[in-house]
């Protein structure tokens, strides 16, 4: 149970972290959409994102982890934009084949994968 609060803490802090480096390459719908508040919504969603994979990736190779964070991230993304939660600014790297921004793709493959060597250190 340790090991799980503090891969929680992990993911919530470098997704934090991430949030607020790229928050700048979206537009929001709504000037609330990307306030100090939101971006801690968005980095404790993502870290429960990454809990749920770690927990059901956890006997496979760390690939398949970044793989699925990654699948995860272009469903949520396409979703959100999709719905106009927000849309990109002009300094957003555009991923042409899923039309999604390169940032939040590599977000939770890439954190996953780290707080998985933080944490359970395979």
């Amino acid at each position: 149970m340790k090991k799980w609060v503090l891969a929680f803490i992990y993911a919530f802090g470098l997704n934090f972290i991430w949030e607020n480096l790229h928050h700048s390459l979206y537009i929001p719908y709504h000037p609330l959409v990307m306030n100090d508040f939101a971006l801690v919504l968005a980095a404790l969603a993502d870290a429960v994102i990454i809990l749920v994979l770690l927990k059901l990736l956890s006997s496979f190779q760390p690939w398949v982890l970044i793989v699925a964070g990654v699948a995860v991230a272009v469903i949520v993304e396409q979703l959100a934009l999709s719905w106009g939660w927000w849309s990109y600014a002009e300094a957003m790297p555009i991923i042409p084949v899923f039309d999604t921004g390169l940032t939040p793709i590599l977000q939770l493959g890439l954190l996953a994968y780290v707080t998985r060597r933080l944490v359970f250190k395979y």
